[in-house]
């Protein structure tokens, strides 16, 4: 059994499971009992790392024996920003409306998604909504960050909407 990460680590990747099994534990206290998360092959971990400032909420180990693939944030940035016009809009929409869901759901925020039909929503809503612009639209206006903050005590999640420089994504 070996840990991945823990809660109040800054995450700086993405992991995409490609064989084995890992347990997710959200480390929350209002919540003490909840039930871990299971994930399996063809299933991530630590997406909001791509979109947001981000720390785990909670600890992923190994249950056996895993491959995973590592997806280093920064670098995906660079490549995203280099992508051609059409990717880096939908990608910077899917961003926007990643970190909207997760700005009004802070009793949802996890490492791991529990409900895919959502994830799926965002998805169509960012790359429909930019097929049917892109022949309208020849260039996006920027995006002024903002901040928000979510947690009690000490914050440790920051919204940052996507920037026109992809590589600014994940710091203000």
């Amino acid at each position: 059994k070996h840990e991945l990460f823990h809660a109040g680590q800054v995450a700086e990747n993405m992991y995409f499971l490609s064989s084995g099994q890992m347990v997710y534990i959200r480390d929350d206290r209002e919540l003490p009992h909840e039930p871990p998360a299971y994930v399996g092959p063809g299933q991530w971990l630590a997406e909001p790392a791509m979109w947001i400032k981000w720390k785990h909420v909670g600890q992923s180990s190994s249950t056996e024996n895993c491959e995973l693939v590592l997806l280093p944030c920064d670098a995906a940035a660079r490549i995203l920003s280099r992508s051609n016009a059409s990717s880096y809009a939908g990608a910077r929409r899917y961003a926007q409306t990643f970190a909207a869901y997760f700005a009004k759901q802070p009793d949802r925020l996890s490492d791991v998604w529990p409900d895919m039909d959502v994830i799926e929503a965002m998805v169509s809503t960012a790359f429909i909504k930019e097929e049917r612009e892109r022949c309208c639209v020849k260039k996006l206006p920027p995006i002024v960050p903002t901040r928000s903050h979510f947690g009690k005590d000490e914050p440790c999640h920051s919204i940052v909407p996507l920037t026109p420089c992809m590589s600014t994504i994940r710091r203000l």
